[in-house]
């Protein structure tokens, strides 16, 4: 999922069958080939560091702001309680409140990134900061207040809670619009927010996720924003999710990607009647597909870019991935999601909560390279309350920079580091009313060998970004685990630039034969992978920007699971 992001995956034997949430800014890996799977290994102790010569265990006065050693745990765990925060930090709730009002309005953005685009890591001890003025800071759906579906009393005391703590935009799915229960909904929540400064922005499911019962009406979609925008001033404006992700529900069969089908349904032709001050964000992944198409078709259409990873529990090009993705879409301002709880995805396989280290050094990262952050569901992880409350505070961020630096480190100096890219083929989307994360949580089966690595089976559109033949055959490969057989045969994972025409490449090897056997999808390498055992070799032979190389890697036996 991250190119170069070093993601482990260790490619099985039986296919594993994937369900995915499809509300939440996670698309729907389906018609993915790649066998693969990773074991989550135990949580380790406390890792304390060193703050300005003290140790973390005794910062300030009963201040805890300990790390964990693994960027993942099992259960959620407080390392910086909010209590000792104020004190510390020298903040109060008071002075913290009012933060979000004062930030400067998300349109400013645009002609204020001419002057701090080129902000990046200065040093290895020392990461830039940047003006935490020209940030907004949204609620994706969060599980504590679904505004939506709360009485006109409970929105104003959520709305009011939310500014409090920092947020100043709130996002919510809206099915369709013809729908009286549906406009009900909005249009009580939009009064609500209406004397306030929080903004609303609604978000329309694609094909993938809405299916054959999805409303694609787009001009009677926008000719109702456009309404709302004059009898609602906190309405901002409207997402559509999962934008250049792949297209798995049987009602748009032909059309194999969402952008696809955005074309066919004359989604541009909409968006000219779009009023100015009603903004469109299109929601792109950086492991998405027809990147340049969703960039040809409706750059100039999109007042910003949401932009989400589905490799979120690794950080290590996410810096490298916001600013590549900013110029391929000429510069218009984004915001990144931060993924503070597992999909279910992850955590149907035994995959425990991003920790909260993992946490801030994300929104370490995004604070500096994106224009906005959007905070995924849970909105009162401790990591999440300690940035809003405090993100104005020199200190604090220079606490923040500090973690990004041991996340940073661990994810390219262990192992053990890396979560898989799980990927599933036939995956059944997991849809219902208000696309909660499932609580199943399956023992998967263990692999026999471990090669290290996960893939995609090439198709036209990826073959030619990697500027490949369109119908060139083979598995390219995602990502590689530093220190595994792939790894150390020479493998390379995907990385991401962008070209002279501003246009997205993907770099990355092509895996084309195992032990002389042609390789044309995933399943060819768990065939030939299925019998082996322990230290037996594997000829890979892979396709390097034009180039046929040979390479061996002697199979690991995977380390023991931990669920």
């Amino acid at each position: 999922m991250n190119k170069n992001q070093i993601i482990p995956i260790y490619i099985f034997i039986t296919l594993s069958i994937i369900s995915i949430i499809t509300g939440g800014v996670i698309p729907i890996i389906s018609n993915f080939n790649t066998q693969a799977f990773a074991y989550t290994p135990a949580a380790r102790e406390p890792l304390g560091y060193t703050y300005n010569g003290i140790q973390s265990s005794s910062i300030g006065s009963g201040l805890h702001v300990s790390t964990t050693n693994s960027f993942y745990y099992p259960l959620t765990s407080s390392y910086m309680h909010q209590q000792y925060n104020e004190y510390y930090y020298g903040l109060s709730s008071s002075t913290s409140s009012n933060s979000s009002a004062n930030r400067n309005d998300f349109r400013i953005i645009a002609e204020q990134k001419q002057h701090t685009a080129n902000n990046s890591r200065t040093s290895e001890t020392v990461l830039p900061l940047s003006n935490s003025e020209t940030k907004t800071v949204g609620a994706w759906t969060p599980n504590q207040m679904s505004l939506q579906n709360m009485t006109v009393p409970e929105q104003q005391n959520a709305i009011a809670t939310l500014l409090k703590q920092g947020f100043n935009e709130y996002y919510f799915v809206m099915k369709d619009f013809k729908s009286d229960d549906s406009r009900k909904m909005t249009e009580n929540l939009l009064k609500s927010a209406d004397s306030t400064s929080l903004k609303i922005i609604i978000l329309i499911l694609p094909p993938s996720e809405s299916g054959p019962k999805g409303n694609f009406d787009w001009k009677g979609w926008i000719k109702y924003f456009n309404a709302l925008k004059g009898n609602h001033s906190s309405f901002d404006g409207f997402a559509i999710d999962d934008f250049n992700w792949i297209n798995a529900k049987n009602s748009h069969d032909k059309f194999r990607n969402n952008v696809d089908y955005m074309i066919h349904s004359h989604l541009s032709k909409a968006l000219e009647k779009k009023k100015k001050d009603v903004h469109f964000y299109p929601v792109i992944y950086f492991e998405g597909f027809k990147t340049n198409t969703a960039k040809r078709y409706y750059t100039n259409f999109a007042d910003g870019l949401i932009l989400a990873s589905t490799d979120y529990y690794n950080v290590t090009t996410l810096e490298h991935d916001m600013k590549i993705f900013s110029k391929v879409f000429n510069d218009i301002p984004i915001r990144y999601v931060v993924y503070t709880t597992p999909t279910s995805t992850y955590f149907e396989q035994g995959y425990g909560m991003p920790s909260d280290r993992l946490v801030t050094a994300t929104l370490s990262i995004a604070r500096r390279a994106a224009d906005g952050i959007i905070i995924w569901r849970n909105i009162e992880r401790d990591a999440v309350q300690n940035y809003t409350v405090n993100s104005s505070s020199p200190r604090f961020l220079s606490y923040a920079s500090s973690i990004e630096r041991l996340q940073l480190k661990e994810e390219n100096d262990t192992v053990s580091h890396v979560l898989p890219r799980i990927i599933g083929n036939n995956t059944k989307s997991n849809s219902d009313k208000d696309h909660r994360n499932d609580h199943h949580q399956p023992t998967p089966t263990p692999p026999r060998v471990l090669l290290g690595l996960s893939g995609i089976t090439l198709d036209p559109d990826l073959a030619q970004s990697m500027d490949l033949p369109k119908h060139y055959k083979g598995v390219a490969v995602k990502s590689v685990i530093r220190g595994e057989p792939a790894f150390k045969a020479g493998i390379r994972g995907e990385s991401r630039d962008i070209n002279t025409k501003g246009d997205l490449i993907v770099h990355g090897d092509v895996i084309i034969a195992i032990d002389g056997h042609k390789v044309k999808q995933t399943q060819d390498i768990v065939k030939r992978i299925a019998h082996k055992s322990p230290g037996d070799l594997l000829k890979v032979s892979i396709n390097r920007g034009g180039q046929i190389v040979d390479l061996i890697a002697t199979l690991n036996q995977p380390p023991p699971p931990s669920y």
